[in-house]
């Protein structure tokens, strides 16, 4: 009888990095039979979907409370669905809120879990990692600083190095020819990237174009602005907001984002997993992000490292400009944008920087690497 292997990822990057890992098991392992909870990236890698909450994700204690109920009777449906299917194997991906108290309820059930994209306990509660490693049979780590935070407190815990080393990487020779391919006629390329999640977009849309507004009087409107956009559901609301300001950024599919990333001179990006997808292109970058103000400084009460961006905390410094809350102004926004555009010795250093950081995330094959993983825990 094939094996049954559970999926479960509530965000748009969980969904995606979920997606690859199936189509790598599966290129392993053809007779198993892959479920769960998760969007549309694992549906087309052949998951078997039994909902779907990529929408819903949130970051922030106010911004997460409106979903509790609905997520509720998700989280009860999937773990009947559990007990119905009774898998060898459930892996969690990331969507920290939702998997964690998921983990405590298979372990009741005494179902193998690994979680693939652990919280980030390491970063700001190493107390929570002691509680997680208890709960699960063993984490695949994507960061050598997660895997040996996890290993001390007791996990069973494979280190497989980043899965985007794997896909971060455009189809075009080059610059000049991804511009032709947009046809980006300006002297520079500038990306905004407001980040894929409901609060996001509502958060961010107006701070990005008002630092566009602001670039385009320092640099002459020489300017082709593009926008990615990670769901269709939102493209309304990005072109409402495009209609107060006299930008007109070029709304790029998912499908194409990495291409224009390759025409990019500078990105503007929403602090998550996107930054360290610019940083493995090797494009110039302002990571930027807002919460409420409750859930921000209850966020810094609890974070131990003096940094939130993936970058910075790759580095264990500021390596790249991190403007947060009040930081993140239009002003000051263009202003660092501005001065990576226009200083050629602040622009050099900082892609040396993003090498390094790109060489630290390890070594390609990473989620093969993972699927090696999954597959043995399947077995046991």
């Amino acid at each position: 009888m094939s094996k049954k292997i559970v999926f479960i990822a509530g965000e748009v990057s969980g969904d995606k990095h979920a997606a690859e890992l199936s189509r790598s098991i599966k290129l392993l392992e053809s007779d198993i039979s892959l479920m769960g909870l998760g969007g549309e990236m694992m549906r087309g890698a052949g998951v078997r979907l039994w909902d779907d909450v990529t929408s819903r994700s949130s970051i922030g204690l106010l911004e997460s409370l409106k979903h509790v109920l609905p997520l509720r009777r998700v989280f009860n449906r999937v773990v009947q669905h559990i007990r119905d299917e009774k898998p060898d194997l459930v892996v969690l991906v990331d969507y920290q809120g939702f998997n964690v108290q998921m983990a405590k309820v298979l372990k009741k059930l005494n179902i193998p879990t690994v979680y693939y994209f652990a919280p980030q306990y390491w970063i700001w509660a190493t107390w929570r990692a002691k509680y997680l490693c208890r709960q699960v049979s063993r984490i695949i780590a994507t960061f050598t600083i997660e895997a040996s935070i996890y290993e001390r407190e007791g996990g069973t815990v494979s280190y497989v190095g980043h899965p985007l080393l794997d896909f971060t990487k455009g189809r075009f020779s080059g610059k000049e020819e991804a511009r032709n391919y947009f046809n980006f006629k300006q002297r520079y390329v500038i990306g905004l990237f407001p980040g894929s999640r409901e609060q996001e977009i509502n958060n961010h849309l107006d701070l990005l174009f008002g630092t566009a507004r602001r670039l385009n009087m320092l640099l002459g409107h020489e300017i082709d602005f593009f926008l990615p956009l990670a769901l269709e559901k939102f493209r309304g609301r990005v072109e409402a907001a495009i209609a107060r300001y006299d930008i007109k950024p070029r709304i790029i599919a998912e499908c194409d984002y990495l291409e224009a990333m390759q025409a990019a001179d500078l990105i503007y990006c929403a602090s998550g997993t996107s930054t360290l997808e610019v940083s493995i292109m090797g494009v110039p970058v302002v990571v930027f992000y807002k919460l409420t103000s409750l859930s921000y400084w209850l966020g810094r009460l609890l974070v131990r490292f003096p940094y939130a961006s993936l970058p910075n905390i790759v580095m264990e410094r500021r390596a790249v400009p991190e403007l947060l809350q009040l930081q993140a102004n239009p002003e000051a926004m263009a202003r660092s944008g501005w001065e990576l555009l226009v200083d050629p010795d602040k622009r050099k250093k900082h892609i040396e920087v993003l090498a390094e950081i790109k060489r630290r995330l390890g070594e390609p094959g990473a989620v093969r690497r993972a699927a090696e993983v999954v597959l043995k825990e399947a077995e046991k």
